[in-house]
């Protein structure tokens, strides 16, 4: 993994662990139907 350096380096890799939780987050909900799992993994990775 990269280092991260300096204030503005770790604001942006904040910001991105940010917006990858919230692409995977509802993979973890309880009770996902599981015809939505493959639509929620394709839209996460694009």
């Amino acid at each position: 993994m990269k280092e991260v350096k300096g204030l503005k380096d770790w604001k942006k890799a904040e910001e991105l662990a940010v917006e990858r939780m919230q692409m995977v987050s509802p993979l973890l909900a309880e009770g996902l139907d599981a015809a939505k799992a493959p639509e929620i993994r394709a839209r996460a990775s694009r």
